[in-house]
């Protein structure tokens, strides 16, 4: 099996013409291929240029730094705001896909289908010019649905993919600029969850949300139609349809909340599982295991629980969806016969289960998940944003850029009666240090644990928010932390950690760190284990 494409394989959409694309030819060759055998990952096409995470990530922090230049003049930036203006234009000329299918094709093939049936049972004699028209337009409008519904589905999965892409880009670089202080009012396990469920909301309720607006014009339409067929009976059915709005309103406002729930008590338990698999010697050390292992089935069932609510509302929703239709044929017909006391043709039952049919799947399906996808993708955004609003790190404006590339005897950090804090509203952790270190000097701070040697670094290193003062950092600094860490594999690897080998300088890294005679120490022990194993 291939893990890695060891060519380009440019993606025939992007040269493809009008009517490649309309007919989806472009296609062909990668069908081909699978029919001939099974597909490697060098044979999947290379992503369009339009679609790559750095273009549609560009676009959208534009859009997001056009909200936040609104907290100037006091207003709240919306992350929703910025998503309708990076792709809602082309999501809106995608929908009109949907419009022409439920507003026009919908509508006139039952009417057409019914014209040709009113001639079949006798009940109106046509023509064979009309019977060659009515039914081409049948015809006709198969095949404009052909094109309209692959058409419609292919790009609206291909924004909300352009959406979670943009998404995924914006919190990823927000996280590289996170700052001790937003670090500590975030988890990874938050993170983690917004890239990996918050923003595949995005992929289904694209697909639904133009139904909020075709859904309410197809009725206007269809109402018009069938007052021709059962007259004022045509208002009892859709009055019926039309109670169930209010109902959908109520299950969008709870599936928000419950959403909104399961997304906290998922970042709880993908937060408890980081620092569980973090701490796992500790754990199997004093023999804890059961203990954590009872706090983690503890949050997954609260979890469960809200999800299985989830589940019966959207069982609930369906069964309001199957059991519509025959409500709806049953209350317009019984008040056209005994109200209206007209005759039920073959025609005008065809044209009122066709056109109610239609009807119902707009208005008790795809509208109600319109609602409670689109419910849940906002509080999606919502919690995007959220994240998108912690405090990042001090810009590079507290160092003195004056000289980037100053004299060694320029170089030095100056701290003039600097006051911070990790937290604004909080006590602050330094109150007027001053201090100079000049090149060559050697600076050394003690003091028992938590006096503040680690947010003095921070603090040069531009971490810990300044609140008055003044840092100043001329030259290059190196920070070695308290806290080592390396990455799977080699010590080679790591040493170098993707740079060009040097076989002499990579010596002196090893001399200077004192890593030498403890590899002379790790190649001893293994020769004596190999040794032994050769032995026995």
């Amino acid at each position: 099996m291939e893990f890695e494409k060891t060519k380009e394989y440019p993606n025939p959409w992007s040269t493809a013409n009008f009517f490649s694309r309309l007919f989806f030819w472009w296609l062909n060759p990668l069908f081909l291929k699978g029919r001939k055998g099974n597909l490697k990952l060098s044979d999947i096409y290379d992503c369009p240029p339009v679609d790559s995470s750095e273009k549609v990530g560009e676009k959208m922090q534009r859009e997001w730094d056009k909200e936040l230049k609104k907290m100037k003049d006091g207003k709240k930036p919306s992350l929703v705001k910025a998503t309708v203006r990076a792709f809602g234009l082309f999501y809106c000329l995608n929908g009109l896909y949907t419009m022409i299918e439920e507003c026009f094709i919908h509508v006139l093939q039952p009417i057409f289908l019914g014209y040709l049936i009113e001639h079949f049972s006798r009940m109106r004699r046509l023509t064979m010019d009309e019977l060659y028209i009515f039914t081409a337009c049948v015809c006709l409008l198969a095949a404009m649905f052909v094109f309209t519904h692959h058409k419609y589905f292919f790009g609206a999965q291909r924004c909300g993919m352009r959406l979670r892409v943009a998404c995924c880009n914006l919190v990823y670089r927000k996280a590289l600029k996170l700052s001790q202080s937003s670090l500590s009012r975030t988890t990874v396990g938050q993170m983690v969850n917004l890239l990996s469920n918050d923003v595949n909301r995005f992929d289904q309720s694209v697909v639904y949300l133009p139904y909020l607006i075709a859904g309410p014009i197809q009725t206007a339409i269809i109402i018009g139609v069938l007052w021709t067929h059962i007259n004022y009976a045509s208002l009892a059915g859709v009055s019926v349809l039309l109670l169930y709005i209010p109902f959908q309103g109520m299950m969008g406002k709870l599936f928000s909340k419950l959403r909104l729930k399961t997304a906290s008590l998922t970042d709880e338990r993908i937060r408890l599982m980081n620092e569980i698999i973090g701490g796992m010697r500790v754990i199997k050390m004093y023999g804890w295991e059961f203990p954590f292992a009872n706090l983690v089935a503890s949050i997954r069932k609260r979890e469960v629980t809200k999800i299985r609510w989830t589940s019966i509302l959207r069982g609930l929703n369906l069964a309001v969806f199957f059991i519509s239709s025959k409500l709806i044929l049953l209350v317009s017909f019984v008040v056209f016969v005994l109200g209206v006391k007209g005759d039920l043709t073959p025609e005008k039952v065809f044209v009122c289960m066709a056109l109610f049919n239609n009807l119902r799947l707009s208005m008790t399906l795809f509208f109600p998940y319109a609602i409670a996808q689109g419910a849940e993708s906002i509080i999606s955004l919502k919690r995007i944003q959220k994240f998108l609003m912690l405090e990042e790190q001090q810009d590079t404006s507290l160092l003195d850029v004056s000289n980037l590339r100053p004299k060694l005897s320029q170089c030095g950090i100056w701290m003039q009666k600097v006051v911070a804090s990790w937290n604004k509203d909080g006590e602050s952790t330094l109150r007027n240090v001053t201090l100079s270190v000049k090149p060559g000097e050697l600076l050394a701070v003690v003091g028992p644990v938590g006096c503040g040697k680690t947010s003095l670094l921070m603090s040069i290193l531009g971490e810990l928010p300044i609140v008055s003062g003044e840092v100043k950092v001329r030259g290059k600094v190196a920070y070695a932390s308290q806290e080592p860490w390396v990455f799977a594999g080699s010590v080679k690897q790591n040493v170098i950690f993707g740079s060009t080998f040097d076989e002499s300088r990579y010596k002196n890294v090893l001399n200077v760190c004192a890593l030498d005679k403890d590899i002379e120490l790790f190649r001893t022990e293994i020769k004596l284990l190999l040794a032994k194993e050769v032995s026995a």
